[in-house]
């Protein structure tokens, strides 16, 4: 698993965390750990833009994506990326999962985990 890039999400409470950026169907060992699934396009400016459908949490991102429920979201969407933030902490996880969701509404997310 090789990390594209690295890239800052500000939150509904104006909390920034900053992600790692991997290919959507990257191989990751066993990683707990907020995750978004994105579309990454180079702008006008020729800077690198995500648009978000989904924002989750996990205890393992090994075993998250392959069979995820809204795989077929991701795919219909055209979906390239996906970005980690790790933590151990579910009430962290919990929290800027929920931060997250508010501010950016991914349109995969029509249901919280």
């Amino acid at each position: 698993m090789s990390k594209l890039a690295t890239i800052e999400l500000t939150g509904n409470s104006c909390t920034k965390y900053t992600f790692d950026v991997y290919s959507y169907g990257s191989v990751f060992s066993k990683i707990s750990c907020i995750y978004f699934i994105s579309k990454r396009e180079i702008n006008n400016d020729n800077k690198f833009v995500h648009d978000i459908f989904f924002i989750g949490k996990t205890d393992d991102i090994s075993k998250e994506i392959s069979a995820h429920p809204k795989k077929s979201c991701f795919e219909q969407n055209n979906s390239n990326c996906i970005s980690i933030y790790i933590s151990n902490s579910e009430t962290e996880k919990e929290h800027i999962m929920y931060d997250l969701i508010k501010r950016y509404v991914p349109k995969c997310n029509d249901s919280l985990p």
